[in-house]
């Protein structure tokens, strides 16, 4: 009767596998099952999967055809639901874990009552870089909380410790990018509180090779699509203050993306996406609105100050005003 399921989901990572599995396998909690989701991969990831299995009987391995992201975690989860386990739990298979991951993250949810368990994690780009976590009291938090002050830590699957009976009603779109930030809010706002753990277990490797590294194409304004429904959870379920975290989210990432867009490639997409960055800006804020028709865009530091109650015509620090750029013409 495991007490966790740990789910990872695995797409051609062979590289760096044997360095995900053995920081689980590492644990100082060991009362857990290790489900790897092979998602069609086409190197020797299927392979090593099979080995660790045959060596370790808490370890089970799926083979299936290849779902994206998305579809390899509802595997993992639809493996786990008529399990024993309490608790579910992620890591990506190119990132690695500290040993305190299970252990500390549990216990900070048991000492707290709550049905999710959050740590911070360092993004790294080698294995020399992941400093030892060092010991932080649980701190209870609540879902807004979370969204409004550690926003990327609120959307992404990993670095927390889930009650399983939280994930009964929901499920990673397929076919998707940035599948994970469709999904993982609401789990956190069903939950409504949460333990929240300043230290780093999780090493999120800033891997060269992932999706979100490569080449810009449309189906990555997928993450757009992801914010602009934030935006109307946090509205329709009267968070008001996640529903401004939202707001600024979304006319950031618009931002983010055009320069990042080949202009011969894909100039519908660009003309698309600055109506789309006017529309809402028209909407959303008014201060905005006066930069917008001049054609510039403040950085997003800028803004969160701006948005925190300063007069938009108080804002004349030369060290921001070198950081505009041209994005709306």
């Amino acid at each position: 009767m495991p007490d966790i399921s740990v789910i990872v989901p695995i797409h051609n990572t062979e590289k760096y596998l044997k360095r995900c599995l053995d920081s689980v396998l590492a644990q100082t909690y060991q009362d857990y099952e290790l489900i790897l989701v092979d998602n069609g991969s086409t190197d020797a990831s299927p392979l090593l999967c099979d080995r660790y299995a045959e060596s370790d009987d808490r370890i089970a391995v799926i083979h299936q055809k290849d779902r994206g992201p998305g579809g390899s975690k509802n595997a993992g989860l639809d493996a786990v639901t008529d399990s024993d386990s309490q608790w579910v739990i992620f890591v990506d298979s190119d990132d690695w874990v500290s040993p305190f991951y299970l252990e500390w993250l549990r216990n900070a949810a048991l000492r707290t009552d709550t049905k999710v368990s959050v740590c911070e994690y360092d993004e790294v780009y080698s294995e020399a870089e992941a400093g030892k976590p060092g010991v932080s009291d649980a701190v209870l938090m609540s879902a807004e909380s979370l969204y409004c002050e550690r926003n990327i830590t609120s959307v992404t699957p990993w670095g927390k410790l889930y009650a399983k009976e939280l994930w009964r009603n929901f499920r990673f779109p397929e076919g998707k990018m940035n599948e994970d930030e469709f999904v993982i809010y609401k789990v956190l706002f069903a939950a409504g509180k949460l333990a929240y753990l300043s230290s780093p277990l999780y090493y999120f490797y800033a891997n060269p090779e992932s999706l979100t590294r490569r080449k810009w194409t449309p189906a990555r304004l997928a993450g757009l699509e992801a914010k602009k429904e934030q935006m109307q959870y946090m509205k329709d379920n009267g968070f008001q203050k996640a529903f401004r975290q939202a707001v600024l989210n979304y006319g950031e990432v618009a931002s983010f993306h055009i320069p990042m867009i080949d202009k011969k490639e894909y100039p519908d997409e660009i003309i698309r996406l600055r109506k789309l960055l006017r529309r809402h800006i028209d909407v959303e804020y008014e201060w905005y609105l006066r930069k917008a028709k001049e054609k510039i865009q403040i950085p997003g530091k800028f803004v969160n100050e701006v948005t925190g109650g300063r007069d938009f015509s108080e804002c004349d620090d030369p060290a921001y005003k070198k950081q505009i750029i041209c994005v709306i013409e």
